[in-house]
């Protein structure tokens, strides 16, 4: 299998066409000096990692099929290391049996103990369906996100079935997950095939367990977050928008009255009028630019105020933050985020056109249809009286539109 490692690797680039979304082959982040040495330890090193063939009968296959009707996280035949106080062992090479998904792998160890482990470290998205959103920084396309869960896996799956690896432990995480899984990275011919998940984007810096390597791997993603690489593709495009000086309706305003005016019954239609004012809008506003976020919050759409004052005893549940749209366009709500400053509730707006004048409300637990019905379906009180706190809107782009805290409310 040694020998086919470099026809492996030259597929891995290689993303079937699903649906009607194209899928790019996400590209290291890596200068070019850099990517050519690494693929030339690898092609180097493929044939010296490689295992012996097995004797026949000691096929990969059976130990699959055990492996796959193991109902736990944890495979069996299940072998526990007894780590001791010194901690987990040292790095050690083993076989990758079978690759579970993008960040979980089935190694066989040289005493024939079989291990799950969980690349420490890293996160891939699911491939069935159990992506949330903005799990994964803001994107909230769940499709997309399913999409790269199964061309994580595949990426996985090319790359290390049957092939020696080396597993290295930190002593600064976890020893194991909740699930019996041994936390560690994997190491192939010498490189981090944890931070390639990161850099070549079909995964994310998980930092639950901790770990050593956190600050690097945590560089390498916001290089392919910046860069769109991989499944950071699926962030929604940055909004465009168009910032008009003070005064500048008002002055588009008189500018359509003189030229009705001028004109008289040459342009006295409804039509006729249309077109001048948006012609004089075109000329007059400024070149639409991109959101910068940092360039201070939004203002057409605010949130107005809070209702931290309910009439339900305990829950609260008739509470509400209300939300309005102050401009002269209707904006599309869907995918934006509403949170509550200390992180105890979060609501992701559906498909809702809010018209220019209008508002909608997010109560903690109460559903009105007169005002958008929405809610956060919260059990508990989240606008504490004695402790105000600060809710935070945000767009599709995870842009900040509007921040408010209270007193006073609605």
């Amino acid at each position: 299998m040694g020998r086919l490692w470099w026809a492996s690797l030259a597929l891995l680039a290689v993303v079937a066409a699903c649906g009607d979304r194209p899928k790019p082959a996400p590209q290291p982040i890596r200068d070019p000096a850099i990517e050519a040495r690494m693929e030339a330890v690898l092609t180097a090193a493929a044939e010296k990692l490689s295992p012996e063939p097995k004797a026949q009968g000691q096929d990969y296959e059976s130990a699959n099929a055990v492996l796959s009707s193991s109902p736990s996280p944890t495979p069996v035949p299940q072998v526990r290391l007894q780590w001791g106080s010194t901690g987990p062992p040292a790095g050690r090479e083993v076989v990758v049996a079978r690759v579970v998904d993008g960040d979980t792998i089935d190694v066989e160890f040289p005493n024939g103990a079989f291990e799950r482990i969980r690349l420490l470290g890293v996160d891939t998205p699911e491939a069935d369906g159990g992506n949330r959103p903005r799990e994964f920084g803001n994107i909230v396309d769940i499709s997309c996100l399913n999409e790269w869960g199964a061309l994580a896996s595949e990426f996985t799956r090319d790359a290390l079935v049957d092939q020696a690896i080396l597993l290295t432990y930190d002593e600064r995480a976890s020893g194991r997950d909740g699930f019996g899984r041994l936390l560690a990275y994997v190491e192939i011919a010498g490189v981090d095939f944890n931070a390639e998940l990161v850099a070549r984007g079909y995964a994310r810096v998980f930092t639950r367990f901790g770990g050593s390597r956190e600050s690097s791997h945590l560089a390498l993603q916001d290089q392919a977050r910046q860069e769109r690489v991989g499944l950071w593709d699926c962030q929604p495009q940055p909004r465009v928008v168009v910032t008009r000086r003070p005064g500048l309706e008002a002055t588009i305003q008189a500018k359509l009255a003189d030229r009705i005016a001028d004109r008289g019954r040459a342009i006295g239609t409804a039509i006729d009028v249309a077109v001048e004012y948006f012609a004089l809008t075109e000329a007059l506003s400024p070149t639409p630019e991109r959101l910068d976020p940092a360039s201070g919050l939004r203002q057409e759409v605010v949130i107005e105020c809070i209702a931290y004052d309910g009439a339900v005893p305990q829950t609260e549940s008739d509470e509400y933050v209300q939300i309005t749209n102050i401009g002269v366009e209707p904006v599309d709500l869907s995918g934006w985020h509403l949170a509550a400053g200390d992180g105890r509730a979060d609501f992701i707006f559906p498909s809702y056109l809010l018209m220019p004048g209008r508002f909608v409300r997010v109560y903690t637990n109460e559903r009105h249809p007169e005002t958008g019905g929405f809610a956060f379906g919260s059990a508990q009180a989240l606008w504490g009286n004695d402790q105000p706190r600060t809710a935070k809107l945000l767009d599709e782009s995870g842009a900040v539109v509007s921040m408010k805290n209270y007193p006073p409310g609605c």
